[in-house]
C-alpha cells in the first residue's frame, strides 16, 4: 500500500498488513509530522532522509521518493538495524545512532540518529529516524581538525568506528584500512589511544 508521488511524503504499508483500525489511526497520527519532516530536512543540508516507522509497520518518510517502487512488497520497518537499536534494550528512550549499515532505498552506507515515540501510557508508537550518509559524516568530521597535524575520528557507543581517516588505522590499530572495511572495533585497542578511547566510551568530555 503505497500513496501518491505528488505527496509531501511517502508512505508505505507491507503487502501483508491488514488496513485496520489500528493502521489508520497510525496514519491518521503520523500525518501531523509531514510539516515537520519537511522543516527539519530542509533546515540541515547534512540530512538525507527524516521518517517515522511505526510498530504497525507503517512508514512515512520524507522526502517522497515514491517508496513503495523503492522497496520489497513484504519490508518489515520494525526489522532495520535502527529500528532495533532505538526499541532494544534502551528503556531510558534516550536517543541511540544506528551500527553502519546499507539503506533500503540506495543511498550506500548511512548511519542512522534515532528516538522512539511513546503514548502517555507509555505504549510504543515507533522510532522516529533521521539518515545521514558515511561519506556525509566522514566529510564532516574529517575537516574537524583541532590541532596542527591531527585529525578526527567519530566512534559508537560498542567502540566501533564510524569514521576513521587512513592515519587512525595505523595509529590506533597499527594497519592499514582492508578494502571495504566499516567499522573496526577500536574498544579493545592497544596503542596509546586507549585511555582516550575508554573515555570516550564512557561519555566524558575533555581534551587530549
Amino acid at each position: 500500500y503505497i500513496n501518491e508521488e505528488d505527496d509531501i511524503v511517502s508512505v508505505y504499508i507491507p503487502k501483508f498488513k491488514t488496513i485496520d483500525e489500528t493502521v489508520i489511526t497510525h496514519l491518521n497520527i503520523s500525518a501531523h509530522l509531514d510539516h515537520v519532516f519537511r522543516a527539519v530536512f530542509e533546515n540541515n543540508p547534512n540530512i538525507v532522509a527524516v521518517y517515522i516507522g511505526t510498530e504497525q509497520e507503517v512508514t512515512r518518510y520524507y522526502p517522497n521518493i515514491n517508496l513503495g517502487a523503492l522497496l520489497p512488497p513484504d519490508f518489515q520497518v520494525t526489522q532495520r538495524p535502527w529500528y532495533l537499536t532505538a526499541v532494544q534494550d534502551n528503556q531510558s528512550h534516550s536517543v541511540v545512532w544506528s551500527p553502519i549499515y546499507e539503506d533500503s532505498t540506495g543511498k550506500g552506507f548511512l548511519v542512522t540518529t534515532a528516538a522512539t515515540v511513546y503514548t502517555q501510557d507509555n505504549n510504543l508508537i515507533g522510532v522516529i529516524g533521521i539518515d545521514v550518509t558515511l561519506e556525509e559524516i566522514s566529510t564532516n568530521v574529517a575537516a574537524t581538525q583541532l590541532i596542527e597535524g591531527g585529525y578526527s575520528f567519530l566512534i559508537d557507543e560498542t567502540g566501533h568506528a564510524i569514521t576513521l581517516p587512513e592515519r587512525g588505522y595505523l595509529d590506533i590499530l597499527n594497519r592499514n584500512q582492508a578494502t571495504d572495511e566499516l567499522g573496526p572495533d577500536l574498544s579493545n585497542s592497544t596503542s596509546n589511544f586507549d585511555p582516550i578511547i575508554k573515555d570516550m566510551l564512557a561519555g566524558a568530555i575533555g581534551f587530549n
